[in-house]
């Protein structure tokens, strides 16, 4: 087993099992990482607490021998961070959602490491840090049109499709898509 550490936020999570969970991080060294939680819903779950969604955190997980994946080991807060307002964690839970949507395993993004991060001590606007995420993925919103009529100026950008749509066309989407708000 190899073991790996690293600072970390995390951006997703999902239930498996009874008692496990599938935890999304993005952390600083390795890019975005997706582990195993064992017992993490078990009342007595140490860890539960810190691997909620835009946590901060410094996690230990393992190379899995079985079926490959990696398995959180350790958790603790990252106290380099203060825990998120509850306005801007409105404001930045679609853009995590998206993130995690976007981002492939393991692709190290630095700058976007720093944008999360500052974002997380600050009070930025929505909008500008889809922007600015966007632009570092390859995304670039300055000389887009929308997918959709192929006029400018755009107003979001639809996660899954990876096309940006102006503000008229926004109401022919289905109701579930993930729309970044730019």
């Amino acid at each position: 087993m190899t073991e790996f550490y690293s600072r970390a936020i995390v951006i997703g999570r999902e239930e498996v099992g009874e008692m496990d969970s599938i935890i999304h991080l993005f952390t600083e060294k390795y890019g975005k990482v997706v582990a195993r939680a064992r017992s993490l819903r078990k009342i007595t779950s140490k860890s539960s607490a810190h691997l909620q969604l835009l946590q901060f955190v410094q996690i230990r997980f393992v190379s899995s021998k079985k079926g490959g994946g990696f398995i959180i080991m350790d958790v603790l807060w990252d106290e380099d961070i203060p825990q998120v307002s509850p306005q801007t964690r409105g404001v930045l839970l679609p853009i995590v959602r998206a993130l995690d949507a976007l981002l492939g395993e393991a692709q190290v993004e630095s700058q976007l490491w720093t944008l999360l991060e500052t974002a997380c001590k600050e009070p930025y606007a929505g909008h500008d840090v889809a922007r600015v995420m966007l632009h570092i993925l390859g995304f670039n919103p300055e000389h887009a049109t929308c997918g959709v009529c192929g006029k400018k100026p755009v107003h979001g950008f639809v996660v899954g499709s990876d096309r940006f749509i102006c503000a008229s066309c926004t109401s022919q989407l289905p109701t579930d898509a993930l729309v970044l708000e730019i």
